[in-house]
């Protein structure tokens, strides 16, 4: 009885198998989530102070598109699609205004960068992404899109007085549309953005310094 009733278990078995199999192999395997940073860092660092003058850094705000974390590309004149398996590691707001402050920090073009309220300021930068996405409209080369809008008030002054107030663009191209060369050159779009608001900051400073003293 025993060998008769078992006799037959591997032909049950087997259509059990080949029905598992077929399940497994309906399952997709899903792109796993990868996350990047934007960094920007100046060629020269100045050691010593260029001034005494205390620099406060609010947060950057950004237009409503780019407030999330997830890259965006333009893909028509009016249509934007969200990327949910490529993103910033954190939001862009706060990623643009850490870079903007490690950057004025090392050209030591401000004695000192206030980040906790203390001491007093005698500046504040203020800073908007206006635009953050690659540009992948059809019959177009795919470019790499990064605006900022950067505003320094003097408040050292009464009223408070607005020294610099401009809107920096870039538009690089791009040798494909991997994730990962878009962010190099949002990098490179960064840098060279920081280099001319640098370069600005430099031209009031020595203005200022002239007007203080004019016998130099």
């Amino acid at each position: 009885m025993f060998s008769i009733r078992y006799r037959h278990l591997p032909w049950l078995i087997l259509p059990a198998l080949f029905l598992l199999t077929g399940c497994l192999r309906l399952e997709k395997p899903y792109p796993q989530k990868s996350a990047y940073r934007l960094e920007a860092i100046p060629a020269t660092t100045t050691q010593q102070p260029l001034s005494n003058r205390v620099l406060q850094i609010g947060k950057f705000d950004s237009a409503p598109a780019y407030r999330s974390k997830g890259f965006i590309y333009r893909t028509g004149e009016q249509t934007w699609q969200s990327d949910y398996y490529h993103e910033f590691f954190t939001p862009p707001t706060a990623m643009l205004t850490e870079q903007c402050r490690r950057w004025l920090q090392q050209t030591g073009l401000f004695g000192q960068i206030n980040q906790g309220g203390y001491p007093l300021a005698s500046d504040l930068l203020q800073g908007r992404i206006v635009a953050l996405h690659g540009d992948y409209r059809p019959g177009r080369a795919p470019m790499a899109v990064l605006e900022l809008q950067l505003t320094l008030i003097n408040e050292s002054r009464t009223p408070a007085h607005t020294d610099l107030n401009r809107l920096y663009r870039r538009s690089l191209p791009l040798v494909d549309r991997e994730p990962a060369t878009l962010v190099k050159a949002w990098n490179e779009a960064l840098a060279d953005i920081l280099r001319e608001f640098e370069a600005q900051l430099r031209l009031d400073q020595n203005s200022l310094t002239q007007k203080q003293d004019p016998a130099q």
